[in-house]
């Protein structure tokens, strides 16, 4: 599959998935052919799942210590990234995967934010820094750990992207 650029609407909607099927359905529309739409937020238990769909808002406007700011007398710290992915297949039907569904909340918002600032420098990223993935083992913020936990984290934890590539390679298997 090769990625292609159609600068689709992005509807106003409560889930992160929510927004990458209408983008995928949209697509659809315009291409007429099998496609893969991904789509990624951050949610928190205690916002009720914000900032989820509106993410990159929340890290150009709110950024992290805002995030730090809502979150400060919330005794409830959970939160994951809910990634969203959603396949079209030849015949126009949707067939959808949301870590956040699957997986829960894999982690919290920390209370203090990063020290260290490692990675996820720039706006684009700012609420990220304050997540601590607990679930993994890990006790500080994302941004602030080693390369090599960094990474083992991105190899070895739960993924929605594994989940449909192992969907895909089954559906692949049963079509032959």
């Amino acid at each position: 599959m090769d990625g292609i650029d159609l600068a689709l609407p992005e509807i106003q909607a409560d889930t992160v998935l929510e927004v990458a099927l209408a983008k995928a359905k949209s697509a659809h529309e315009r291409l007429q052919r099998p496609l893969l739409i991904h789509d990624c937020g951050l949610c928190c238990a205690a916002l009720k799942d914000a900032p989820g769909p509106y993410t990159k808002y929340f890290n150009f406007s709110v950024g992290t210590e805002g995030l730090l700011a809502l979150m400060r007398d919330q005794e409830d710290r959970r939160a994951g990234w809910d990634d969203a992915i959603v396949y079209i297949d030849e015949n126009g039907h949707a067939h959808s995967f949301s870590s956040l569904d699957r997986y829960g909340y894999t982690g919290e918002i920390s209370e203090t934010g990063p020290t260290k600032y490692l990675r996820f420098e720039g706006p684009e990223r700012a609420i990220g820094r304050c997540f601590v993935p607990t679930s993994f083992g890990l006790t500080e913020c994302l941004a602030d750990v080693s390369e090599e936990d960094y990474q083992r984290y991105r190899r070895e934890a739960p993924s929605v992207w594994n989940d449909f590539a192992a969907w895909y390679a089954a559906r692949e298997t049963e079509t032959k």
